[in-house]
């Protein structure tokens, strides 16, 4: 492939890595991260910079994420400033880092404009994403755990420098999604359509009209930084490809910054949790991951007063059903099968129906063909229009 950086860049990279040790860049090569689509918003390739020490020729990979060639799919990524939030959103997480006991996303190296960012290779460390539909109470725990520590840092990193994390950059934790004329507004009602869609099918009931009178007057106002709760850093995202694992499951990282909220932290905790678990297990242990997170939390702030317990549990509450109807927008555009996936990215036209138009009838056909996927969505959709009863 063309050579995406310059030689400057390049060397910059690998100054960063190695801690300004005088290593010489030779040369670089990108190539596909992974036949797999590991998701819509640009395009993930494996870049390779090969560089001399005393005369010794040695190599280091990275990931990287830019904008994608597929125009109509360029588009939408440009109207959301993807990529340019996403290298904001990092460059704001290395100030964050000193005041946690461990790291909780990639280390970020490099990003250009609003086309491109570099970020560590964290395959090479034995990281990878979950194969399986739903996660292990053993993975639910890594993740929390994980959560607990960037939800302190943002705490920790406030009470440090006096003033709260929107005043650094604030444009990037405004959420314009159900603004009209935009691409996401536009997304978000295809989005809204399909859930109506689905719990018709599901429930043989018609919820349509309560679905958008919510989505248009209370969700907007739900999805804001919360006046009556402590707000943090949320990442917004996380379903499985964006959680990579150590191989034992013990430890886990995030990755894709690109939709993150300045929110309290249950907006995470339920996002996490209804994306990558069974409804009904999630009602089950429902309280022992308030307290596992919570535990964690604590231990990272070491003052219960930064966050009480009780201010938790009202947010856990507040924010419950917005939530909710975020992740059914969601699973009915990330669970679709890998060759759909494929194809989509590959036609334009089949591109913008999906993602902007009449998406349910694309939804419905995989689900014929796949039971599994149907499994998923029900396991979101069905609780979701419960709450419309």
């Amino acid at each position: 492939m063309y050579c995406l950086l310059s030689e400057e860049e390049c060397a910059l990279i690998l100054s960063k890595t190695f801690k300004n040790k005088n290593y010489i860049f030779v040369k670089q090569e990108t190539k596909p991260f992974s036949d797999v689509v590991l998701g819509y918003l640009g395009e993930h390739l494996l870049l390779t910079i090969f560089y001399k020490n005393q005369q010794k020729i040695n190599k280091v990979s990275y990931f990287i994420k830019c904008a994608p060639q597929n125009q109509t799919q360029k588009q939408f990524i440009d109207d959301l400033d993807v990529i340019h939030k996403e290298r904001s959103v990092y460059e704001l997480i290395s100030k964050l880092r000193p005041f946690v006991s461990r790291p909780f996303s990639a280390e970020y190296y490099f990003g250009r404009s609003n086309d491109i960012v570099v970020f560590e290779n964290l395959k090479p460390q034995g990281y990878g994403v979950p194969k399986q539909d739903y996660f292990n109470q053993q993975q639910i725990e890594a993740v929390l755990k994980t959560m607990a520590i960037m939800h302190s840092a943002s705490m920790k990193f406030e009470d440090n420098e006096n003033h709260v994390l929107t005043d650094e950059c604030n444009e990037h934790f405004i959420d314009d999604s159900y603004i009209n004329e935009t691409s996401r507004n536009d997304w978000y009602k295809s989005a809204t359509n399909c859930i109506a869609r689905l719990g018709e099918y599901f429930t043989g009931k018609d919820y349509k009209r309560k679905l958008f009178d919510y989505l248009e007057d209370e969700l907007m106002e739900l999805d804001k930084a919360s006046s009556n709760s402590r707000n943090v850093l949320c990442h917004n995202d996380l379903w499985a490809n964006n959680i990579m694992f150590k191989e034992n499951n013990d430890d886990c990282l995030f990755v894709d910054f690109q939709f993150v909220k300045y929110r309290p932290p249950s907006h995470d905790f339920w996002f996490f949790l209804y994306f990558n678990t069974e409804y009904e297990f999630l009602k089950t242990h429902l309280d022992e991951f308030v307290d596992f997170y919570y535990k964690h939390l604590q231990n990272e702030l070491g003052d219960e007063e930064v966050y009480t317990k009780e201010e938790f549990l009202i947010s856990i509450r507040e924010f419950a059903k917005p939530v909710l109807f975020q992740v059914g927008t969601c699973v009915t555009n990330v669970f679709i099968s890998e060759k759909f996936s494929k194809e989509m990215i590959q036609n334009k036209q089949l591109y913008q129906d999906f993602m902007m138009g009449d998406r349910s009838k694309y939804v419905l056909e995989e689900m014929r063909n796949n039971p599994m996927f149907e499994v998923r969505l029900r396991n979101v959709i069905v609780p979701l229009c419960s709450l419309f009863e």
